[in-house]
């Protein structure tokens, strides 16, 4: 059996010895005899490339830069949920704000958003942290295409025989063969299953085995490697995964578990500490997936809301600049980058996604709502330049907020 603690904070919690009741952000206590727990947490930031952590003090570190996700040690796994994660009803609240950033993760990857399985393997999934949920997800889809059968294909390959086989390599039997009359070196295709997306599985299958730390997870995928026991391991992933953009026919099954694979094989999801195996990272930058997530509803609803013309991520040869100069040191200063610009019907609409917690708030006996100044000059200049006279601010709905809207007041003396 695998031992580890597990701990679980919000965005900008704390971790460590001390005691954070009443702290804004959920957090997690360490007692004096797991110490060496934040130890270990602090060398997986040192070593890191990312800093993910702030030193709050000697007994305290602070997660910042919006990550969630997991990150694991030797003896510790740390979940990082979305800051929307409350404190009251902690288990409760906690599940359902692991299931919220698993919607959006599989949303955002195109993935199907209901999880296949028994209601046994369902209930389990509920106690496991982000990661080890993907993992069993992987697992689940390798189990369908295992059903389905490994797919074999022709390949190429050279071989010193003892026997003609395919067409003679000449010059390299004359290279090997010089003083052994009796072998042919041939070149030949045999259908076999060492192919490029099943290496590509097996890799992720062994890379897996070695990180869960789920008992379960950890016997299914055992047992799946089993049966890739004919295929080799990947020696250049990136070249394997630009190999297989399009499947072949008949190899639809193999799409799910190589979209599974891709997410856990690319450095973009994971943050493997330098120099150090036994610490790594399943990390994703919060407001990025909150600006994903809300492009592909929008993408979904064009339809039924009558959306046309949307464009997404207005950066790069699309950015537009508010602030420029003839000089060269001051040129094109402040862009402009809305999130999502569209037409809805005939109206022009530009839009930002903010992944921040628009809460109401009393105020002079008044409840109103805490929107960012910033927030609210940076949708105007948007307005105005784009010439639109709609803007919408997508922000997470918590328990407090509620769809609100505003009217800016060009001249005040109206």
């Amino acid at each position: 059996m695998v031992m580890e603690t597990s701990y679980s904070i919000s965005e900008y919690g704390k971790i460590g010895t001390g005691n954070y009741d009443g702290y804004k952000y959920s957090s997690e206590h360490i007692s004096q005899k797991n110490k060496h727990h934040l130890r270990e947490l602090k060398e997986f930031n040192e070593k890191s490339s990312n800093n993910f952590f702030r030193i709050v003090d000697s007994n305290t570190l602070q997660a910042v830069n919006n990550y969630v996700g997991v990150i694991q040690t030797n003896n510790v796994t740390l979940e990082i949920l979305p800051k929307i994660y409350d404190d009251e009803a902690k288990g409760e609240v906690k599940q359902k704000n692991r299931n919220i950033l698993n919607k959006m993760l599989l949303k955002i990857n195109r993935l199907p958003t209901e999880i296949k399985g028994s209601q046994a393997n369902l209930d389990a999934m509920k106690d496991m942290n982000i990661f080890e949920v993907f993992i069993s997800m992987f697992a689940n889809s390798i189990e369908d295409l295992i059903q389905k059968g490994i797919k074999s294909d022709y390949i190429t390959v050279e071989d010193n025989l003892n026997y003609l086989k395919g067409k003679i390599q000449f010059s390299n039997h004359i290279r090997y063969n010089l003083a052994h009359k009796e072998k042919f070196y041939v070149e030949f295709d045999e259908y076999i299953e060492d192919r490029v997306e099943n290496r590509l599985l097996k890799t992720c299958i062994n890379f897996l085995l070695d990180k869960s730390k789920n008992n379960e997870n950890q016997s299914k995928l055992r047992e799946q490697l089993f049966f890739f026991d004919k295929v080799s391991y990947s020696t250049n992933i990136e070249y394997d995964l630009s190999c297989v953009v399009d499947l072949q026919r008949g190899m639809e099954y193999y799409d799910l578990p190589l979209k599974f694979a891709k997410i856990f094989l690319k450095h973009e999801s994971f943050t493997p500490t330098r120099g150090d195996n036994a610490g790594f990272s399943f990390l994703f930058p919060m407001d990025k997936i909150f600006e994903s997530y809300v492009e592909e509803l929008l993408k979904d609803c064009q339809n039924e809301n009558k959306i046309s013309q949307l464009t997404t991520n207005y950066k790069g040869t699309n950015k537009e600049t508010l602030l420029t100069s003839e000089d060269y040191k001051y040129k094109n200063i402040i862009g402009l980058e809305p999130d999502y610009t569209f037409y809805k019907g005939d109206n022009f609409i530009v839009s930002d996604a903010k992944w921040k917690l628009i809460e109401e708030v009393e105020k002079n006996n008044e409840i109103k709502n805490e929107i960012k100044r910033e927030d609210i000059y940076q949708i105007y200049s948007y307005m105005n330049y784009f010439g639109a006279n709609t803007s919408y601010i997508f922000a997470p709905k918590t328990n407090e907020s509620t769809e609100v809207g505003f009217i800016f007041k060009n001249n005040p003396q109206n």
